[in-house]
Formats: C-alpha cells, structure tokens, sequence
C-alpha cells in the first residue's frame, strides 16, 4: 500500500495558519541544509504533491521558473524539476481549472481520493 507523508511549514505560534493575517509568507526562513537535504531526501520518496487551492496557487506563481533562476541553490533546482513533473492532485470546491503542467483538480471526496491514490503503485 502507498503512503501520504505530510510536509508542512507551520508558524511558531502554532495558529494553524502558515501566512500572516494579509497572506504574508515572509517570515519563513530556509537554510542550505533545508534546500538540499531535506527537499533532496522528500523527493527520493514521493512521487505526487497534494495541495489545497491556495498552496496550488502560490507554487504555480513561483516553482516552475526556479529551475532557471541562476541564484536557485542546487537543491532547489532539483526539487523545482522534481515539482514541475510530479503529479500534483488539487484539492479545491472552487478553482475550475489548473495550468501547471501534471496537475489536476478534485472536487470530490478528498477521503476517498486519498484512499483511491494509496492502492495505486507508487514510490513508497
């Protein structure tokens, strides 16, 4: 069977939300050991992203132009040919469409979605 592993930045303060309370993402601080480890060993093991209508969002905005971004360090580079491949399965009851290339929108049941995708084949 499949697994989901989650991957998550959350905010200190445990709120729940990982932008501030205009949307803001600047606090959020990576490191070199963060980029290229950390982002190296996820995409050793997972093969598809799953994302709500805002995350899809905000990566579309900026992940398939980092492979090309010259001060992109090199784990962001991998993991921006990673991301840009990768099946990405968009959880959303309002976005009717997804330009990013591999990516797909479900309406439905995120549960039995989810429960579909771990019977298929996958890289763990």
């Amino acid at each position: 069977m499949r697994k989901v592993i989650l991957f998550m930045h959350v905010s200190l303060d445990l709120d729940g939300f990982l932008a501030g309370p205009k949307g803001e993402s600047g606090w959020t601080v990576t490191d070199e050991a963060m980029t290229n480890d950390l982002l190296t060993d996820l995409i050793r093991t997972a093969d598809t992203t799953l994302l709500g209508r805002v995350a899809y969002q905000e990566l579309a905005n900026s992940w398939p132009y980092v492979a090309s971004n010259p001060s992109s360090s090199k784990g962001e580079v991998a993991f921006a040919h990673w991301i840009n491949q990768a099946p990405k399965i968009v959880f959303s009851k309002t976005l009717e469409k997804v330009e990013w290339q591999h990516s797909r929108v479900v309406k439905g049941n995120i549960a039995e979605e989810i429960a579909t995708l771990k019977q298929q084949g996958g890289k763990c």
